[in-house]
């Protein structure tokens, strides 16, 4: 029932219930990772099994535990008479707004009466879903963490949708584990055949249009070859790692060898993405686009388009994804971690969907363009202060009205400000 990436605590709620008499509740502090993850979506429905979910509690003022970067949740749980039992009264998903360590005795009995209640206050935002419209958005590929905020808006979006996937492949970045070995900084003297331009990080990403500027040492060839080639630029930087060791001791050659390719080697003909996210974005949330097709460090995921889709829809197809939607979907398919930076997997970002530009007429393509190419002409800003700018409203407005969504502006706008600013408070 559980998947195989389960963490440990989860078993042990479960096992809860075989302590508890029916319609008996418990309370339980947990990490928030679960709300971000396909494991944490497969123990989401075990719960639903075997209790009535009541409340789900986050912090939307920073961590509640200083000592630890970890971000907590609270869940509350009621036993039901029977498994089979279907869940009647609609699950919580309450945020306190005000730091814990603030909190006077009088706050904390009106947030407690408002998870009783499920009304919002000063203090504490809430909202209701029911399980099987909490299971209709996780089958939609959202996160449970989403659904903190109000997203009903969704239902009125669903025919204007399709999958990442549907118009892009998913880029992987390339991973091999020294960062000192295979990324060299500027002034070696390695062959140029041995070299490929690589994005590293979108740490320097100022704008939406960007490049791929740093070095990615691949080499396929053995010692043997090398010499015999005469390529002394390569063997000398492999030799300047024959030696070296790991943060534990172990010898580079040890720890990065194995059967299928040489410990210093990285392969160079693996996918190359043309549109980029990071997989720990802060407070800037954006899809860049590459001058040319580069590959990616491990840090990052990226975009190739399907052959259906021609060099010039690439802008366009760059636009939605920059869309209040599509960062929307960025936010949506992670956690907060305790430094306040997204965590998303790979995994979760193939499951994002994006506006189907196959809904636009050409008159509405080169509208949105307009926008967006304003909105390209300014460096990419932090997330919740470039939202409210001209540039970004008049390019937000302009993409929903081409797909009669403008009525959602406000609660798309709000639901997206409210998660960042959760997201973010870890570190005010």
């Amino acid at each position: 029932m559980l998947s195989r990436k389960s963490d440990f605590y989860y078993y042990i709620i479960l096992s809860l219930n075989d302590i508890l008499d029916v319609n008996g509740r418990i309370g339980v502090i947990l990490s928030n990772s679960w709300l971000g993850t396909v494991a944490g979506k497969e123990f989401f429905k075990a719960l639903s099994f075997y209790f009535n979910i009541k409340t789900i509690v986050i912090s939307g003022n920073g961590r509640w535990f200083q000592n630890a970067k970890v971000i907590s949740s609270i869940l509350i749980l009621e036993k039901k008479e029977r498994f089979e039992e279907i869940q009647k009264n609609p699950i919580q998903f309450l945020v306190i707004n005000k730091k814990i360590g603030e909190l006077n005795s009088s706050e904390i009995s009106s947030i407690a009466n408002s998870i009783l209640s499920s009304a919002s206050n000063s203090l504490v935002y809430s909202i209701e879903y029911s399980l099987p419209k909490v299971e209709s958005y996780l089958e939609n590929k959202l996160s449970l963490n989403t659904l903190f905020y109000d997203v009903t808006w969704l239902d009125d979006v669903q025919s204007v949708l399709v999958p990442l996937t549907d118009v892009f492949t998913l880029i992987r970045g390339m991973r091999r584990g020294w960062d000192a070995l295979f990324y060299p900084e500027k002034g070696h003297s390695i062959e140029g055949t041995y070299i490929s331009k690589i994005l590293k990080n979108t740490k320097d990403t100022i704008n939406y249009d960007t490049v791929a500027d740093a070095d990615a040492f691949c080499c396929s060839k053995t010692i043997e070859e090398l010499e015999e080639l005469g390529h002394n630029g390569a063997l000398g930087w492999i030799k300047r790692f024959e030696t070296g060791v790991n943060k534990v001791g172990k010898p580079l050659p040890e720890v990065l060898g194995n059967s299928r390719q040489l410990w210093y080697e990285m392969r160079s003909d693996g996918a190359t993405a043309e549109i980029i996210t990071s997989l720990n974005p802060g407070k800037r949330l954006f899809w860049a686009k590459l001058d040319s097709n580069a590959f990616i460090n491990q840090r990052l995921v990226g975009l190739t388009r399907s052959v259906k889709y021609s060099d010039e829809s690439v802008d366009l197809l760059q636009a939605l994804l920059n869309s209040i939607i599509g960062l929307f979907f960025i936010e949506a398919s992670g956690f907060g971690r305790g430094d306040g930076v997204l965590d998303l997997s790979a995994h979760n970002v193939k499951q994002i969907k994006m506006l189907n530009p196959s809904h636009l007429t050409n008159e509405q393509r080169v509208s949105i363009l307009i926008k967006f190419n304003k909105l390209k002409s300014t460096p990419i800003p932090n997330t919740l202060e470039g939202i409210e700018s001209r540039e970004r409203m008049e390019f937000d407005e302009e993409v929903l009205r081409s797909y009669g969504l403008i009525d959602n502006y406000e609660k798309i706008k709000l639901g997206l400000t409210r998660m960042l600013k959760t997201r973010l408070s870890v570190n005010d």
